[in-house]
């Protein structure tokens, strides 16, 4: 009786895995919305030291109730900490416990720390609100155009930045201070530098170098404000495209960082040009061919950049790197390579970029 009925019968698998995925994205998503608060309205900076919820709202201008909430889903994550491990969860109602930032909350969610990743967040949350709602109409249509001088200048690049400042910034920088002639150095070029952080802090590290960053015209006010921010008077940001605008030179040190200058064969010869004699071309880039995350790699293939194939843009990650044809250009035009390196990326487990440092022999 009733043999398709579904009042009566239960649905022919459990649903148990199916609303266990629901639950985790939901958690996901509350602990996204948790960490854009505290990192978007400088909450985490008032737990630097002891603080309550309550306090911490009116030093915010925040509403109480909703920080008291956010507060609790934060110390459930490990963001917060109780002030006294015997206190006792933080509960609403209750009365209000001392918190304060966890360690790694005050280096990488405080307003106020030189590491912050507040841009990274706000990428992260502009990206699903961006394609969430359009993910039915890029699947009929194709991926959404995107205006490339603007993605990098307002979405990406300073979230790039960020990220930089965790590690491969500092080893990347450390690697190449230990070229034998890079106290000898005058001059650098640093093709497509976007935030002019390596530029920067070779600049810092070596009192007689000077560099250029040489970045598409919408992202150069970006490369300005950083220079601007870390004093670099020795840092110059030059509008151009290193496709097809001279780089200018020679140089003693030309950098290449996650673009394609550093991944097509076609720019060796203009780049081996550029360089002195002995001069170090560094290139720094992903290998292109690590283990990926379905997850993690989704987003971007609902997005392209307007007017070019992303092989043809800065978006080179998953690009090839040190092909065959590559090496063989740089043979071709005199580049020794002297060291390959791998340099992790901490902001994804397990993946990592490659250092190459190559000398101008011929």
């Amino acid at each position: 009786m009733h043999p398709n009925d579904p009042l009566l019968h239960l649905p022919p698998v459990p649903p148990t895995r199916f609303f266990a995925l629901l639950d985790s994205g939901l958690r996901g998503s509350s602990t996204l919305i948790a960490l854009h608060a505290a990192a978007a309205t400088g909450l985490i900076d008032q737990f630097l030291t002891p603080s309550t919820p309550e306090a911490a709202a009116v030093a915010i201008l925040a509403d109480i109730g909703v920080v008291r909430a956010i507060c609790s889903a934060l110390l459930a994550i490990g963001v917060l900490e109780r002030e006294n491990s015997e206190d006792g969860g933080y509960e609403e109602g209750r009365v209000a416990k001392r918190l304060i930032a966890s360690p790694y909350a005050a280096v990488f969610l405080a307003r106020s720390s030189p590491y912050f990743q507040g841009a990274y967040i706000e990428k992260i949350v502009q990206d699903i609100v961006r394609y969430s709602a359009q993910v039915p109409g890029i699947m009929r249509d194709g991926p959404v155009s995107l205006d490339t001088e603007a993605f990098f200048a307002d979405h990406s690049l300073r979230s790039m930045g960020e990220n930089a400042l965790t590690g491969r910034l500092q080893r990347t920088v450390s690697t190449i201070a230990s070229i034998p002639r890079f106290p000898l150095a005058r001059r650098m070029i640093d093709l497509g530098g976007g935030h002019g952080l390596y530029a920067i802090a070779l600049t810092r590290l070596h009192r007689s170098l000077e560099a250029v960053v040489m970045d598409l015209p919408g992202v150069i006010p970006l490369t300005q404000e950083f220079i601007a921010r870390y004093k670099a008077d020795r840092v110059q940001a030059v509008p151009g495209n290193f496709f097809t605008d001279d780089l200018g030179g020679p140089y003693d040190l030309v950098f290449s960082s996650s673009n394609p200058s550093g991944k097509k064969a076609i720019m060796v010869e203009k780049i081996t040009a550029a360089l002195s004699h002995g001069g170090s071309f560094v290139n720094l880039q992903s290998p292109g061919n690590f283990r990926k995350d379905p997850l993690l790699d989704l987003e971007g293939h609902l997005w392209t950049l307007c007017g070019a194939r992303k092989e043809d843009t800065a978006y080179t990650r998953d690009q090839p790197f040190l092909t065959a044809e590559y090496r063989e250009a740089m043979a071709r035009h005199g580049l020794v390579i002297r060291q390959i390196k791998d340099i992790p990326d901490e902001y994804h487990a397990g993946r990592h970029v490659i250092l190459v440092i190559a000398e101008k022999v011929g």
